[in-house]
């Protein structure tokens, strides 16, 4: 295996890693909104 492959899965890892995170920050943000309007 090239190192250019495994640098390249890595980044996509992370990339997916970080947008999971922000999803679920952004969820339970909209959730809290959601609970203080009704």
């Amino acid at each position: 295996m090239r190192w250019e492959i495994g640098v390249f899965f890595g980044g996509i890892g992370i990339f997916l890693y970080l947008t999971i995170l922000a999803g679920i920050e952004l969820t339970e943000y909209l959730l809290a909104m959601l609970g203080t309007m009704i």
